[in-house]
């Protein structure tokens, strides 16, 4: 079995906040938008948008750059990104809450939920996954974007079916399928949106309800995240225009003449699978690792039996935990969707959460952009 890595997590007896009430947010969201510019003009990117929360729940932002740069559309702060990955939080804290109500088991083998998919027995170590393995990718799983024989059926399907064709969950996991896994179950780890799409449709065998549904009724409504929405379609309201270079199957320009994306999202399901903002991410953040966030009072379990990944981070239950940084310990997700980057990070020694979108896709620093906002937010909370 993969080793635990000790953390020494130590979430319900998190230090006092600092008197976040002396600091002037006015000043230091001034200060954000500063270093946002400086690293935006650096680095040529279209646009970004930051936020903080500090430790008493304020929030600030700032945005800088262009929205859509060829149309001469500034920054908002209001302006909404695809979260890519970071949507797999809400994926991961939905089965914790499940689990702590007693319907799901998270060391319970799939079967328990997917006995009557006829494709279960062909997906690779099926017989020894669980929820708990699927969430930590140490399924052996490979991720069905890292296949030939994904692109070529989303290309055929995006050819004969038009732009707002896609593969649904059950199609992108038949991509993996008959295939020799990685490794076997719980011994290593790779990450996988594939894990993913299948823990999808177990919560929603388990909830009873679409994925989409529980998380507005569980966590969006609840905590007013009101800038946080499925992006099941290519029409997002408020979405700003992306830009890539990854690859030749998309142009630059994500989105089209009329603001909607190229491509239709609605694949990512509970690999991401929203479009959303950085306040409303600072917000989700605090909400989830303080304990505020509803069903998990106690998110320690989002913790249990973290385990190592190759660039000395450790993965826990859709949170990764950086153990060591300039300013302690680091939690939080990453994530990409081609021409859009966004960062989610919370340092629990500080009580302070920061969010960061940009609107060009792999290649920008933007986990430095995140920990430049958290050095001036720190600061500003210490001093």
């Amino acid at each position: 079995m993969i080793r635990p890595l000790a953390l020494g997590l130590a979430l319900l007896c998190l230090p006092a906040p600092a008197r976040a009430s002396d600091i002037d947010i006015v000043a230091l969201t001034s200060a954000v938008e500063r270093k946002l510019g400086e690293l935006q003009e650096r680095d040529g990117i279209p646009g970004a948008i930051a936020a903080f929360a500090l430790p008493d729940g304020r929030v600030g932002s700032a945005a800088v750059g262009f929205a859509d740069p060829q149309r001469g559309i500034a920054m908002r702060r209001d302006h909404r990104s695809m979260s890519g990955s970071v949507g797999k939080t809400f994926a991961a804290a939905l089965a914790v809450a499940l689990a702590q109500e007693g319907r799901l088991d998270l060391d319970a083998p799939i079967a328990t939920w997917l006995a009557d998919e006829p494709w279960l027995d062909r997906l690779p170590n099926a017989a020894q996954l669980t929820p708990r393995i699927l969430l930590h990718h140490t399924g052996g799983l490979e991720d069905h974007y890292d296949l030939t024989g994904y692109w070529v059926r989303a290309v055929w399907r995006r050819a004969s079916g038009g732009a707002d064709a896609y593969l649904d969950a059950r199609e992108q996991i038949a991509c993996v399928l008959d295939r020799e896994p990685l490794f076997p179950a719980g011994t290593d780890f790779a990450y996988t949106d594939t894990g993913y799409l299948v823990m999808g449709l177990i919560l929603e065998r388990a909830g009873d309800e679409p994925y989409y549904e529980q998380i507005r009724t569980r966590f969006l409504e609840p905590l007013g995240l009101w800038q946080t929405s499925p992006s099941d379609r290519r029409d997002l309201p408020g979405l700003i225009a992306g830009h890539q270079t990854m690859t030749r199957l998309l142009p630059e320009r994500t989105t089209d003449d009329e603001g909607r994306l190229r491509i239709n999202p609605a694949n990512e399901w509970t690999g991401g699978g929203l479009v959303t903002n950085p306040v409303d991410l600072v917000r989700w953040a605090k909400a989830l690792y303080e304990g505020h966030a509803p069903g998990i009072p106690d998110p320690t379990i989002l913790f249990d039996d973290p385990v190592r990944v190759r660039d000395g981070t450790a993965a826990g239950l859709g949170v990764f935990v950086e153990a060591a940084s300039p300013f302690g310990p680091v939690w939080g997700h990453s994530g990409w969707f081609p021409g859009y980057s966004s960062q989610m990070r919370y340092f629990p020694d500080h009580r302070i959460a920061v969010a960061v979108q940009v609107n060009r896709g792999r290649g920008t620093a933007d986990r430095a952009y995140a920990m430049a906002v958290a050095q001036l937010v720190i600061e500003a909370v210490v001093r």
